[in-house]
């Protein structure tokens, strides 16, 4: 996708940087190199934020809550809470990414980024439900039992 007019080329990762061409999205397997703090100023606040950087990607990815959690859940937490700290704990270390069409932002659906198991797509992470086990069979009646019941030949009276 190219840049619109009035727009400059954003140094963070974004859905559209996962498309495959094919009106898909890739589910790349990156390394993660290390990790940054962004700090961000808006209306005279100021936000800092953690910033995933990748292994031969030159955008890095910011990090929320959801996407914390998921880094966290794959490869546990650091011991600290620095970038530092957390450059340590998950440098080296592979995580999967995936373009996400049902975040929502602002209460408008708008797709983002989503962090998972290595190349394991989030349909096949949910857990199928166990198969059902196949009816058990009834043993033959032997034709010993038999004795005393309707002649298939005989006509039924109904």
């Amino acid at each position: 996708m190219g840049r619109k007019f009035g727009q400059s080329e954003s140094r963070f990762l974004k859905g559209s940087d996962l498309e495959d061409g094919r009106g898909g999205h890739k589910r790349p397997t990156a390394i993660i190199s290390h990790i940054t703090e962004e700090t961000f100023e808006h209306d005279g606040n100021s936000e800092t934020k953690f910033c995933l950087h990748f292994r031969g990607v030159k955008k890095g990815m910011l990090l929320n809550v959801t996407n914390e959690e998921a880094l966290i859940g794959e490869h546990g937490a650091p011991a600290g809470n620095d970038a530092e700290a957390l450059t340590a704990h998950f440098s080296g270390k592979p995580i999967g990414l995936w373009f996400d069409p049902m975040v929502k932002f602002a209460g408008k659906r708008v797709g983002g980024l989503r962090l998972c198991t290595p190349a394991e797509p989030p349909a096949a992470r949910q857990k199928a439900p166990a198969p059902e086990p196949p009816p058990a069979e009834e043993p033959p009646v032997p034709e010993s039992d038999w004795a005393g019941t309707v002649d298939p030949d005989e006509d039924i009276p109904f």
